[in-house]
């Protein structure tokens, strides 16, 4: 051992050894000086070799090894004119060693807690549903904010450094696959419960109690969706269908009514207006022998203007067997920031979603609240769009020209998709113009 002392220190206290410094700091400068003044060798990549010795601040040294020493050894050694000891240079021994009375007064819980894959995905959430770009530096103010929104439990600062030093740094697909990981878990969390009726078990083969109520009927799509949601389409009209092939005794059976349309949404009753539309009455003849007689709307005070959407599908196939369900297209309009608020209060009720998760799901549904309600429910229909598919719709039509007709801007589509393949999905030219729509809106 003396004469290694003595060979190192003819060469240099440090010769033939390999050092790599992750303190960026004059500190670290200093230790470079001073391994190069002694003959050792400074590399500026980690190779976590054996032969090499990283030197790093005590308070974040990685493991506890002989090449993971704090930056007080190099002073020291040559302070001390030999090679030292290494062991009090490297990680402290593990909590074994500590003595059992001061490991029960030792809190728990305590020290840096790890960002789960959840409150990755949380963060990068709520920097997209607040437009900021994901691939950016986002300032502390805005850490700030989702810290008073409670997106993690941890601090605005630790949220900072946590999305400047690694989230930032992610690809797109991670991202992505993070923010896939936070919605689904949500959605597993907030899924509301079954019907208490159906947890109980069978009751005996005994008759029903007069006091006792009827079995409540499960909530559907328009109990949980209300007067909100209510057009002129859905308010009772007349029969308008009588089939005439049935006996004289039976009672005329009326036609389904219209279910509310998929993208309706009420303007506001100042400004909008409602002029009734005069239909003539054409009698049609269904397959199995009754006539419809088509039947003018009836005159409402709603402020609601009704436009081109198609019903749920659910609802239209639900219709009476055999008999000609012919839908009137309906029309659109815009709604007010009131009726806005009450659609994304409606939904965070009925759901028991977070009004962020709410207004996300409205937007990918173009604003459509019936779509909207099944994307929360745990469904993924075509009308709701995914990041990646807007991301296509905006590269390939979002610079047509905004005086193009609709039938020229539909064609273009059609060929783009028989071209060069569309979206993942199949979604239909319709689908991809009206998303188009949303989008370049302004």
């Amino acid at each position: 051992m003396a004469e290694v002392a003595e060979g190192a220190a003819a060469a240099g206290l440090f010769a033939g050894m390999e050092f790599a410094i992750s303190v960026r700091n004059e500190e670290g400068k200093h230790a470079r000086d001073l391994i190069e003044a002694n003959g050792g060798t400074v590399v500026r990549t980690l190779s976590h070799l054996p032969h090499q010795t990283v030197l790093m601040e005590r308070v974040r040294l990685l493991k506890r090894a002989p090449n993971y020493l704090a930056i007080d050894y190099i002073a020291e050694c040559i302070a001390a004119g030999q090679l030292l000891d290494r062991e009090r240079f490297m990680l402290t021994a593990d909590w074994t060693d500590t003595p059992p009375h001061q490991r029960r007064l030792t809190p728990h819980g305590g020290g840096r807690r790890q960002y789960t894959n959840i409150e990755r995905g949380a963060m990068l959430a709520f920097a997209r549903n607040r437009k900021r770009d994901i691939n950016q530096k986002l300032p502390r103010a805005f850490w700030e904010l989702a810290a008073r929104n409670q997106v993690t439990s941890h601090s605005a600062e630790s949220m900072h450094e946590h999305y400047r030093k690694q989230l930032i740094h992610k690809t797109a697909a991670e991202k992505d696959a993070l923010v896939q990981i936070y919605y689904t878990n949500l959605l597993a969390s907030h899924r509301p419960s079954p019907p208490r009726a159906a947890a109980q078990p069978p009751s005996a083969n005994l008759p029903p109690s007069p006091s006792s109520p009827p079995p409540r009927p499960s909530p559907s799509l328009d109990t949980l969706l209300p007067n909100l949601f209510t057009t002129a389409s859905s308010i009772p009209q007349p029969p308008d269908v009588i089939d005439v092939s049935s006996s004289p005794s039976q009672s005329p059976r009326p036609m389904p009514l219209e279910a509310p349309p998929l993208n309706v949404v009420a303007e506001s009753p100042d400004t909008a207006s409602h002029t009734p539309r005069a239909r003539s009455f054409t009698p049609e003849q269904s397959s199995t022998g009754a006539t419809r007689r088509t039947s003018p709307p009836c005159t409402s005070s709603s402020s609601t203007t009704l436009q081109n959407v198609t019903p749920i599908d659910q609802l239209a196939s639900s219709a009476t067997p055999g008999v000609n369900t012919a839908f009137t297209p309906v029309a659109r309009g815009i709604a007010s920031d009131e009726q806005v608020d009450r659609m994304t209060e409606l939904l965070a009720t009925t759901t028991g979603m977070p009004r962020h998760v709410v207004t996300h799901a409205l937007y990918s549904c173009s604003g459509n609240p019936r779509v909207a309600f099944k994307y929360l429910r745990g469904q993924m229909p075509l009308d709701c769009w995914t990041e990646d598919e807007d991301e296509w719709i905006l590269s390939q039509f979002g610079v047509l020209p905004k005086s193009w007709s609709p039938d020229l801007v539909k064609t273009t589509i059609r060929q783009v998709i028989h071209t060069h393949g569309g979206t993942a999905r199949p979604h239909t030219v319709q689908m991809v113009w009206q998303r188009l729509q949303f989008l370049t809106h302004e």
